[in-house]
């Protein structure tokens, strides 16, 4: 746990900076269907994740926490490119790594983890996105052996405007 809030506190640290006109900040809730491929170890997963979008950066940070009926929590900060397809329709590619700890859930045998992920949404018109994503997560054959888990989930994303 204590790693957990050092961890915290660095990402804000690393992640703060004063919010500008072209900040768009998003809160990502999320709930997915954990090893829906291999579905060794199944489960529900629940995720919250805090977007530093930048409108004048083609790529932003992004950071994370996701916790599984099974006990499992990965803990991850990483890149994203929000990519509008149409007006309404966004492609959101995302790597990140992190740190996981499987609890009774699917042993990935490595405490440092990779996440990458594909996310196809829809804007509504209060700026709300709803969509679907795909991600895998594996430790990248770093330690033996790579199992990795890939996750099918179903996010709604909400603007953050004002922080403070």
């Amino acid at each position: 746990m204590r790693s957990f809030i050092i961890f915290q506190i660095l990402l804000l640290i690393f992640f703060h900076r004063p919010l500008s006109a072209s900040d768009r900040s998003e809160l990502a809730i999320t709930v997915a269907h954990f090893d829906f491929l291999k579905q060794a170890e199944e489960s529900v997963e629940g995720r919250l994740e805090y977007r530093f979008i930048d409108s004048e950066r083609p790529m932003n940070p992004f950071a994370g926490v996701m916790m599984n009926s099974d006990g499992a929590r990965y803990v991850y900060a990483g890149m994203m490119i929000d990519l509008p397809l149409w007006h309404v329709v966004f492609i959101t590619p995302s790597f990140a790594p992190g740190f996981y700890y499987g609890g009774k859930s699917k042993n990935l045998y490595f405490g440092l983890e990779f996440r990458s992920q594909l996310e196809i949404s829809l804007r509504y018109k209060n700026d709300v996105k709803m969509g679907f994503s795909l991600n895998h997560v594996s430790n990248a054959g770093m330690g033996p052996p790579n199992p990795g888990v890939e996750s099918l989930a179903f996010s709604i994303v909400f603007p953050v405007y004002k922080i403070f």
